[in-house]
C-alpha cells in the first residue's frame, strides 16, 4: 500500500505542476542604457536584479511562471 500511495502522490503532484509552464526571453540592451523601469502593471511579481561583472553587453534575461489556462 505505501508503494501505491507514492505513485498515487506523485501523479498528482505531477498533474499539478503541468499546469504551469515557463516563459522566457532575452535581448540585447543599448550599451548607452544608464536607467531601466519595470512595470508590471496590475500584476503581482517578483523582480530580481542580478549583476555580473565578466558580461561583455548590457543584457535582459525575462523568465515569467503561467498557468497554461492564462493563455
Amino acid at each position: 500500500t505505501l508503494v501505491i500511495g507514492t505513485v498515487a502522490s506523485l501523479t498528482t503532484a505531477a498533474w499539478g505542476i503541468s499546469n504551469y509552464r515557463v516563459v522566457k526571453d532575452s535581448a540585447a540592451l543599448p550599451n548607452t542604457l544608464t536607467t531601466l523601469t519595470v512595470d508590471t502593471g496590475p500584476v503581482p511579481v517578483a523582480v530580481r536584479i542580478t549583476t555580473d561583472r565578466e558580461v561583455r553587453e548590457p543584457r535582459v534575461d525575462m523568465r515569467m511562471v503561467n498557468s497554461t489556462r492564462a493563455g
